[in-house]
């Protein structure tokens, strides 16, 4: 597009105008004309005056750098593709004089005046309409999270995140109405920066209350949204303002969460701009709040009927219980009867084995006894043949001695000798795998008594094995690795 003003500096004086030049100035929309070369503001109507808070003289001048949030790197960019005549609607966010963000939709194109090519630039302000999307766009997220919440902490906390991180609100938090003396609003979730500006904060929604005349306390007390929108001019909202204006918020917006009988919390949004909060926004967002509200009573409507068919599931559990550990008394009752015969049995049986083992104790002695004089008489006799056999050598003639030479082999009289103290070797070993089998027994058959005393664990499981090998021995090997233990008291 290539207009040609002939007026010097931008449209001062009182030449004609030109449709350009009147639409300029007369447009209710915000206009700029930019420098594409370092993006300097060279002409600005009253429209963008007004939007931004600069005075005519100082907007005039200034780069858009100071105004748009971009990199200077992106500014460039965007300006080269303007001026090359590639129109472009973007989205920006603009600083205004007093601070203020504000998002706003820019049409750019170059323009020709006075034979210089510049960029052309309507600015619209799209905050209030933005904020309005992102604020039906969070109803439904909300509403969605409600459906899938399986708790109402869970509901609360997802409804805070998304009204920060997807609506842009600065701070989100919800509290509930307590009914003790001091009518305190106590805090139960918070998302963005509202923890920092809760630290020590303290709300109420009494009315006699200092701290209850803000809009937390009016929201509960009316069941109605409040607004703050500006809490740099708000009388009521002195407490708080100096901890929110640290967080950049200037406009708050309480909602109640509210039932058809009673109002039990509020949903607390902060902004950064004043004025933040159009009607249509607060309506979209109160019934963000009632979706809420209803979603939180059925949760607890649902809990409390989980909790009675929790308590009916204990109480069956009890019952069921109770049958159960009565079957397992009686069960106990007829094995205590069972072993007590068994115990009975055993005693029988050990008290016959204790006479068995004494009765084989006896004999077993004498053949211990008897082995041990036969190994003495063997040993005089085999000293005897010894001596025998030196005289023979000595005073028998050569053909006597042959002759019993002969004999003595035919006889096998020395492997007579070697075997009979084998024998009498062997039977002792019997005799004392008897003593010990006998004394197993005793030990396995001894009752009990009232008086302690010490006793081997290590023996007492040998003495076990030892009368129950024959019946393991045959089907498994058993291997035995004792360590050292201490004497244990028993009876």
């Amino acid at each position: 597009m290539k207009t040609e003003l002939n007026l010097c500096p931008h449209w001062e004086g009182n030449r004609p105008c030109t449709n350009f030049q009147a639409l300029f100035r007369n447009s209710a929309v915000s206009m700029l004309l930019l420098d594409p070369q370092d993006g300097t503001i060279r002409e600005a109507n009253e429209t963008a005056i007004q939007f931004y808070g600069y005075p005519r003289e100082e907007l005039k001048g200034m780069k858009i750098g100071q105004i748009n949030r971009l990199s200077e790197a992106e500014i460039k960019q965007q300006l080269k593709a303007a001026k090359e005549g590639k129109i472009q609607d973007l989205a920006f966010r603009h600083r205004l004089a007093n601070g203020e963000i504000r998002e706003v939709e820019v049409n750019t194109g170059p323009i020709d005046v006075l034979e210089e090519r510049l960029v052309f630039s309507i600015v619209r302000d799209i905050t209030r309409r933005n904020r309005a999307e992102r604020a039906l766009k969070a109803r439904s997220k909300v509403h969605m999270a409600i459906m899938l919440a399986d708790g109402e902490q869970g509901i609360l906390a997802e409804t805070c995140q998304i009204l920060v991180n997807e609506a842009g609100y600065q701070m989100a938090w919800i509290g509930y109405a307590l009914n003790d003396p001091e009518k305190r609003i106590e805090p139960q979730v918070s998302a963005g920066r509202a923890q920092t500006a809760m630290e020590n904060a303290f709300y109420s929604w009494g009315l006699e209350s200092p701290l209850g005349h803000g809009p937390c306390g009016r929201a509960v007390r009316s069941g109605q949204p409040e607004l703050s929108a500006d809490i740099s001019t708000d009388p009521d909202y002195g407490p708080w303002r100096e901890s929110l204006q640290a967080i950049q918020v200037e406009s708050v917006l309480a909602l109640p969460l509210k039932t058809d009988v009673r109002t039990f919390g509020v949903l607390v949004i902060g902004a950064m701009s004043r004025q933040a909060f159009t009607e249509d926004e607060i309506d979209l967002l109160q019934g963000l709040a009632d979706g809420v509200a209803h979603g939180v009573e059925a949760l607890r409507g649902r809990d409390k009927q989980k909790r009675l068919e929790q308590r009916l599931t204990w109480e069956r559990n009890d019952l069921m219980r109770a049958q159960k550990e009565l079957q397992e008394s009686n069960a106990r009752l007829v094995q205590a009867q069972n072993q007590m015969v068994v115990q009975e049995k055993l005693a029988s049986v050990g008290q016959l084995a204790a006479g068995v083992a004494h009765e084989i104790n006896n004999p077993t002695g004498f053949i211990t006894s008897n082995l041990g004089s036969l190994r003495k008489y063997l040993r005089r006799i085999r000293d005897f043949l010894q001596e025998e056999q030196a005289i023979v050598q000595k005073f028998v003639p050569s053909d006597d001695r042959e002759e019993l030479d002969r004999l003595r082999k035919q006889l096998k009289i020395d492997f007579l000798l070697e075997d009979i103290e084998e024998l009498i070797d062997e039977s002792a070993d019997g005799a004392d795998r008897i003593r010990a089998i006998v004394q197993n027994l005793k030990t396995f058959a001894r009752t009990d008594s009232e008086e302690l005393d010490e006793a081997n664990l290590n023996e007492c499981m040998e003495s076990t094995i030892t009368i129950a090998w024959n019946e393991v021995k045959y089907k498994a090997d058993l291997v035995k690795e004792y360590g050292e233990l201490p004497p244990l008291r028993c009876n």
